[in-house]
């Protein structure tokens, strides 16, 4: 399974082909390729694995600038 790169962060990204699959969960390991689950299958996932720096900065854009000092 392979996603359209735009100008989406990398979580956006893999959470937009979840949804576009039917996905009910992501697995997600740092430098991993992910997981989805659909249906009763585990579907490994093609595209590049995320880094450690992109989950940081998708994290960072969903969470409050206090919540952001409380995990540096």
């Amino acid at each position: 399974m392979k996603s359209e790169k735009n100008s989406l962060s990398a979580l956006d990204q893999v959470l937009s082909v979840a949804v576009e699959n039917g996905a009910s969960d992501v697995h997600l390991v740092v430098d991993e390729p992910y997981l989805f689950r659909i249906g009763p299958d585990v579907v490994r996932c093609t595209d590049s694995p995320l880094t450690q720096q992109d989950v940081e900065e998708s994290i960072r854009n969903l969470i409050s600038e206090k919540q952001g000092r409380i995990l540096s």
